[in-house]
């Protein structure tokens, strides 16, 4: 049987932010090389504008998106890490309580007294 392990979900919440961190500048780079790239393709198909400017547009109309995309992706993670750590702080919690020891033994939880 496996046994309950505080220290992955530490690990795993660790993890979530160092990845939140990291996933805003991904987002936007590689945005950013996608709108280069969509810029350039429709530059060569019109061929009386200026293909800096429509490259230019492009890339960071493309790379703000991206980055948009990447603060909300960047939240979730964070989300999910704080989750994970309340379910574990929950669990700390109601194991003292079930063991008998601390003060989560008279708390109210949801309008409901937990017994001793």
């Amino acid at each position: 049987m496996v046994e309950y392990d505080r220290s992955v979900i530490q690990e795993f919440a660790q993890r979530l932010y160092r990845q939140a961190k990291t996933v805003i500048v991904a987002f936007t780079l590689i945005g950013v090389i996608a709108g280069a790239a969509l810029g350039f393709g429709l530059a060569n198909s019109i061929r009386d504008s200026s293909p800096t400017i429509v490259v230019s547009f492009c890339a960071i109309l493309v790379g703000a998106i991206a980055c948009w995309a990447g603060v909300q992706r960047s939240f979730t993670l964070r989300l999910h890490a704080q989750t994970a750590l309340c379910q574990m702080m929950i669990e700390s919690n109601t194991g003292i309580a079930a063991r008998g020891g601390g003060s989560a033994t008279s708390s109210k939880v949801s309008g409901a007294f937990v017994p001793s």
